[in-house]
């Protein structure tokens, strides 16, 4: 015990011997003058920056330099780049000995950056890795430099509290990063080296106002502070933003073309986290995803080369490939992409929904080109506010061109109702082909059905398409209508929002039905110029939604024939026929919509003939008076005639009735 109490005594000794050793080697080999001297002259040469501190604090083991600055390119005239309040140097001790500097600790405490990007894209930090021009004569001095200097080596180096500023005026973009901190150690010009970090990220750009808390574990490589070979690790990435979290691991390599190796995983991405961005009306909630990305950028030429671009979801995955060039006005890109993804899966990030299936997808997307195949295979769909049921659903999409679509044969259930579809899209020609044993589809819910705030009348969509349908439907119950064996066939040309130049012909039919909710169908302009005949018998459709709310009726019909012609956007009935029990309304005439006129005759079949004139956005009807008498008098010529108020009065209780 008392021999292990010498040796600490003595090691003590030896210590402090040591340190006086070593403080006087400092004081004869490195004078305060020629440290602050060798240091204006480094970052001179090395930096084209000048630097400034208002003392050197030396002691035995370290220098410490209070409000140390460095300036902009050239000179502080231009501005400084960055101070700290104290930047601490710690040497090691030995090696001084061999006038060698080896730093044991290099700390900055309150440092202030401020980065800047002008317009014409060039950095204010850029002018630190301009390389002196090779002639013989810098080679020479170079090499008389290396044999003079200090060797340099830092094994420890960290900044605190430290506040960065960054703006581009590219991008109207001025964010900051506070409470930086970082630590490296093995710190070195020329080799990989670790560095820890964590800051607050401030951005403010438009409404994105965010503070993002980041923590970062990496490797790095300066490569003498050569940008186009720096490299860094990424071996842990953390952040958040609203409830959402985002890690990452990878690896980045140059600034000035940064070729990017990433991995990111995103966690607790929720509809409220995008709000910032947009409002989205479906909510969802995904409990993570990750996504993998190999890109090299080229800032200079504003080109991005994607070798890879992965979304992976739970056995879900989404793959792109390609090149993306902004140096245009326009954005140019060529894109190829593959996507499997499996509808259970994201069934569990949408509650509102029920989905099952998959879909499959092999694209290429460029500005000029879009083909590949979209597949769907035992796919269902649920939605849960309202009544939509798709189940057993399989369908193939065959893209030749973005005028070029074939969707094959497809199958499935929809409400119940099986269904075989087929269509294409060619050009300005669309054909649909539709064949259903039933159609049902139930009527909004009443807090679903509130009337909306009328927006402002938008601009209708620029489009010109030929539309051929061959669509029926064995049984339909949907809202306002009821029947059997329904059909639509069009072949129509020229088809606008305006249907000005509409050319061609429509057919639509149904029988054995009911017409139900008769007063709101009637809102729609063209619905009401064939339900005209009951406006003008008394209101009669006022008096059959009253019975159609109490006793769940409507206005039965044997058959409904809509049959009718266009010709440079007039419309002429061919055939427009409504066949009641009781009776047949029959329609003639025309609507011109390129004229916005209405000229339409109604024989009702209850010896009350009407017009129908005026314009399509403000039809009116009138009772002909001189066609009804002269249907009476030809009845009564006939000897068919009969009262015409018992009549009208039985016609009506049969109309509305059953």
């Amino acid at each position: 015990m008392k021999k292990f109490k010498l040796i600490l005594v003595s090691l003590a000794g030896l210590g402090i011997i040591l340190a006086i050793m070593a403080f006087l080697a400092v004081k004869i080999f490195l004078p305060q003058e020629k440290i602050k001297q060798y240091i204006v002259t480094y970052v001179r040469e090395n930096f084209n920056r000048e630097v400034s501190f208002d003392k050197v604090s030396f002691n035995l083991i370290g220098i410490n330099l209070n409000n140390f600055a460095l300036s902009e390119r050239s000179s502080f005239e231009k501005g400084t780049f960055i101070k700290a309040k104290n930047l601490t140097v710690k040497v090691s001790l030995k090696p001084l000995l061999h006038k060698k500097i080896e730093v044991q600790t290099l700390g900055i405490d309150g440092m202030y950056i401020q980065m800047h990007k002008d317009k014409s894209g060039r950095f204010n930090f850029n002018d630190i890795t301009t390389k002196k021009e090779q002639t013989v004569d810098n080679v020479e001095n170079k090499a008389k430099n290396i044999k003079t200097d200090i060797p340099l080596k830092i094994y420890k180096f960290h900044v605190k509290d430290s506040f960065i500023s960054f703006k581009d005026d590219i991008l109207n973009l001025d964010t900051e990063i506070s409470n930086f901190n970082m630590e490296m150690s093995d710190f070195s010009f020329t080799e990989l080296f670790p560095c820890q970090m964590s800051f607050t990220l401030k951005y403010k750009q438009n409404n994105i106002d965010a503070l993002l808390p980041i923590t970062a574990k990496t490797q790095l490589n300066l490569n003498d502070l050569d940008f186009d070979k720096l490299f860094v690790d990424i071996i842990s990435f953390e952040t958040g933003y609203k409830d959402a979290s985002i890690s990452a691991t990878g690896k980045f390599e140059n600034v000035n073309m940064p070729k990017i190796d990433l991995k990111l995983t995103c966690k607790n991405i929720t509809d409220t986290t995008f709000k910032d961005f947009f409002v989205s009306k479906t909510k969802f909630n995904i409990p993570s995803i990750d996504c993998m990305t190999k890109t090299v950028i080229d800032i200079e030429n504003k080109t991005a080369d994607i070798e890879q671009l992965e979304i992976i979801l739970p056995e879900s995955t989404c793959n792109v490939s390609g090149t993306v060039n902004w140096a245009n006005k326009d954005l140019e890109y060529s894109l190829k992409t593959n996507m499997d993804i499996l509808l259970d899966k994201i069934s569990e990030f949408l509650p509102e929904y029920s989905l099952n299936g998959r879909i499959k997808s092999k694209l290429k997307i460029s500005n000029s080109n879009f083909n590949g195949n979209i597949e769907g295979s035992n796919m269902s769909f649920k939605y849960r506010q309202q009544y939509m049921d798709l189940s057993d659903t399989n369908f193939k999409a065959v893209i030749n061109s973005k005028d070029n679509i074939i969707i094959e044969q497809s199958s499935g259930i929809f409400n119940t109702g099986t269904f075989k579809f087929s269509g294409s899209y060619k050009g300005d020609n669309i054909e649909l082909k539709l064949k259903m044993d039933k159609l049902l589809i139930k009527a909004s819910s009443s807090t679903a059905t509130k009337k909306i705030e009328q927006k402002k009348e938008e601009k209708p969509s620029d489009y010109n398409i030929n539309l051929n349908t061959d669509i029926s439907i064995d049984a339909v119950d949907i809202p306002y209508l009821t029947g059997q064996n329904a059909y639509l066939k069009t072949s129509l040309k020229s088809v606008t929002a305006d249907m000005k130049n509409l050319n061609g012909s429509c057919n639509i039919g149904i029988v054995n039905g009911k017409i139900t909710n008769v007063e709101k169908l009637a809102e729609n302009k063209f619905a009401k110029i064939f339900l005209m005949i009951f406006n003008v018998l008394n209101n009669n459709i006022k008096l059959s939604q009253k019975i159609d709310e109490t006793n769940k009726k409507g206005i039965n019909y044997d058959s409904l024939i809509f049959d009718t012609i266009f010709a440079n956007g007039k419309m002429t009935t061919k055939q427009v026929n409504f066949k009641m029990p009781i009776t047949t309304i029959a329609t003639t005439g025309f609507v011109d919509f390129k004229s916005g006129t209405v000229d339409l005759k109604v024989n009702t079949g209850l010896y009350a003939r009407m017009k129908v004139l005026g314009t399509v956005d403000n039809p009116k009807t009138s009772f002909d008076v001189v066609g009804t008498v002269g249907e009476i008098l030809n009845d009564a010529s006939k000897g068919t005639s009969a009262d015409l108020g018992k009549k009208l009065n039985s016609v009506l209780k049969n109309i509305l009735g059953n």
